[in-house]
């Protein structure tokens, strides 16, 4: 919601350059399922977090896609 009333408010700052609370959410998901494969973070994606920023979030890697060997393979 802060990223939404930021981006209404602030025209001249790209919407591409705000992001919320769940990102870091978002991140930290991402490297531990990297670190737990031995890829670097980068190549996991398709990490979804649902839910807010709380205890009540539910981070989904229903549909990661993680980069090993060269290809891409499901988490």
């Amino acid at each position: 919601t802060n990223a939404l009333i930021c981006s209404k408010y602030a025209p001249s700052i790209p919407k591409e350059n705000f992001t919320a609370m769940t990102r870091l959410d978002q991140n930290r998901a991402q490297a531990q399922i990297a670190a737990k494969l031995g890829v670097p973070v980068q190549d996991v994606r398709n990490v979804i977090i649902w839910g807010n920023h709380s205890s009540t979030q539910f981070p989904d890697a229903s549909n990661a896609i993680a980069k090993i060997g060269g290809a891409d393979k499901p988490v």
